[in-house]
């Protein structure tokens, strides 16, 4: 009798609907080699196993509160810089924080929304693939980022980054959608790299590199509110601007 306990905890009872197609192949190949070759057969099998791990959709429980900030990819973080954005992102000068995860052929790839607010664009950049772990991979590579309007005031970016042996991004987010945190929102098929692009003064920043992350669930940082402009002035600065008046 197949053990359910198993697949329960290698899929979580469940597979991305975009990996069937590559999951049927390899079983189609797998049964064809088993006519003719045994051991060739076993080989495909394992493949079409390692696929079917790679498209896995676990469920995930994200943290509620509306102004954490959460990972939008399984991985590890390769670092946290401050950086121009992407000119295609149309972000600003910024100051932007930068958090690059990298995501290795065993992680999930699975990509999910890191804030809610509202989606105000979708951009797909061709380019190169490059190692997705190397540097000039950001803005060298091909790519798709998504900008998220945020309740407190600015705008978050996330950048799903093509690799050397991930050539197929797959983004389902469009303009003016209400993204809900830790929802699903794309994949980038095998091996890939994602970069979170936040305010850095409206951001408490609490990831630390080489930290591993779980896509819906770490925390990384924490949205801090807008400061309102001030519709009066205090008694020193009234002062300092007579003073301005009598000079």
């Amino acid at each position: 009798m197949f053990d359910t306990r198993l697949w329960n905890v290698m899929f979580a009872g469940r597979i991305d609907p975009r990996g069937w197609i590559f999951i049927g192949i390899g079983f189609c190949i797998s049964a064809l080699f088993f006519l003719v070759h045994t051991k060739l057969a076993l080989f495909c099998s394992g493949i079409t196993l390692g696929v079917a791990l790679f498209f896995r959709d676990p469920d995930r429980c994200t943290p509620t509160k509306s102004d954490l900030i959460v990972s939008p990819a399984d991985g590890l973080i390769l670092d946290i810089v401050d950086c121009l954005a992407p000119a295609e992102l149309d972000l600003g000068p910024g100051p932007w924080t930068r958090i690059s995860i990298f995501l290795n052929l065993w992680d999930v790839h699975v990509n999910r929304f890191p804030v809610e607010g509202r989606v105000l664009q979708v951009s797909y950049s061709p380019g190169k693939f490059l190692e997705a772990f190397k540097d000039g991979a950001s803005l060298e590579n091909e790519r798709c980022g998504v900008v998220i309007q945020v309740a407190q005031g600015f705008q978050v970016a996330c950048v799903q980054i093509a690799g050397w042996l991930a050539r197929r991004i797959v983004c389902d987010a469009h303009p003016e959608q209400l993204a809900q945190k830790g929802e699903k929102y794309g994949i980038i098929c095998f091996g890939s790299r994602v970069d979170l692009y936040l305010p850095k003064p409206h951001v408490e920043i609490l990831a630390t590199p080489h930290q591993r992350t779980i896509a819906g669930e770490t925390i990384l940082g924490v949205l801090r509110e807008e400061r309102e402009h001030k519709s009066f002035i205090t008694k020193q600065e009234a002062v300092l601007e007579i003073k301005k008046l009598i000079i």
